[in-house]
């Protein structure tokens, strides 16, 4: 009777534990998929594979959040865009990381909104920061400007060439 009872024990946790498995298998296609789909530009199927994984999962990979609220704001969908950056700040990006992304041309669908802006004002610490020690505060506007155009034009060439730096 122990003998039978040890068995069935065993046997139950055998099948949780393949059950597990066969989640977890079908969760990294998941996320391989959506991956696949975001470098194809595909980002309404894209959107929708982030947002099944999300929905179940917290990301080994913070640029998981990233590339879905991308995905998001291919679509103008800047509630769902924003919301994903939120979980990416929360989850490791730094602010050096956030002061840049203001820039980052994969947003620009969604610049013009509410959920945007507030975003931006809330996450814009470490760039007043950087404001305030320019050392020449008669030029630090200019500077600024600089800075802000130079960021601009590096996203945009970096996106031209897809991720690689041009060879010059």
């Amino acid at each position: 009777m122990h003998h039978i009872k040890l068995t069935c024990y065993l046997n139950f946790w055998l099948v949780c534990f393949s059950f597990q498995m066969t989640c977890f298998a079908q969760d990294q296609e998941l996320i391989k998929q959506a991956d696949s789909l975001y470098r194809l530009s595909e980002f309404k199927a894209s959107a929708d594979l982030y947002d099944q994984y999300l929905q179940r999962h917290i990301p080994r990979d913070v640029n998981t959040y990233y590339k879905a609220a991308v995905s998001h704001a291919k679509l103008s969908d800047s509630e769902r865009a924003v919301d994903y950056l939120k979980k990416a700040r929360i989850n490791g990006y730094d602010d050096q990381y956030m002061s840049s992304i203001r820039f980052d041309l994969n947003f620009y669908p969604i610049r013009s909104t509410e959920q945007w802006h507030s975003f931006m004002q809330q996450n814009l610490g470490v760039y007043d920061q950087e404001a305030q020690s320019i050392a020449y505060p008669e030029i630090r506007e200019e500077l600024m400007e600089l800075w802000k155009t130079d960021q601009y034009y590096r996203q945009l060439i970096f996106g031209k060439f897809n991720g690689r730096p041009p060879n010059l």
